[in-house]
């Protein structure tokens, strides 16, 4: 599949927003037929990290409006780059979102994710927030006749899960801020 003029304005974003040196990969499924770019830039922010973003998510509907025009929305996050999984993961997130098993919205969780890929991590999960790496690089963008956003997916507990269902994200944050947690360790202990 040919790669559309936004998909490479959406990498030039990520990659003026990372500044580093980075690579696309496609992702694909068979059943139903479907795609997705995942954009990954090793040592970034951090040396030993590696940000990962999605290119193409904004080409699907998700119901939302901002300023009376479409509103769609990248992922982007970021962890130990020994996490070499993480770019699958972040294909399966959006598989799930386009096929329409999730609504892409902050506050989303996206459950037991990480099961998968690191079954004794105390990290089962992914919420959806709207601060997010790079956030004064990676403003909304206007292309063509929609908005393009970015919200950032931040791995959490079991415990993190059940406080943020019995509070707000602002809290979540704050809680997880307040425990300098290094959110880019996926084999971390929860905070609670």
């Amino acid at each position: 599949m040919e790669v559309t003029e936004e998909n490479k304005v959406i990498a030039r974003k990520l990659r003026d927003a990372t500044d580093g040196r980075p690579k696309i990969i496609r992702h694909s499924i068979n059943d139903p037929p479907l795609f997705i770019d995942i954009y990954f830039c090793p040592d970034q922010p951090f040396i030993n990290t590696t940000t990962y973003g999605t290119v193409g998510l904004s080409g699907h509907d998700s119901s939302l409006q901002t300023e009376g025009m479409p509103l769609r929305v990248e992922l982007i996050s970021a962890c130990l780059s020994k996490y070499i999984f993480f770019e699958h993961l972040m294909a399966e997130c959006c598989f799930y979102i386009i096929q329409g098993y999730f609504v892409l919205l902050p506050g989303l969780i996206i459950p037991n994710i990480f099961e998968t890929y690191l079954p004794n991590s105390e990290i089962k999960h992914l919420i959806i927030i709207q601060r997010c790496l790079y956030e004064e690089s990676l403003q909304p963008i206007r292309i063509n006749d929609k908005i393009i956003a970015w919200l950032m997916a931040l791995p959490i507990s079991e415990q993190e899960r059940i406080y943020f269902m019995n509070n707000t994200v602002d809290q979540l944050e704050d809680l997880l801020a307040s425990n300098k947690i290094d959110f880019y360790d996926l084999e971390r202990k929860s905070v609670l």
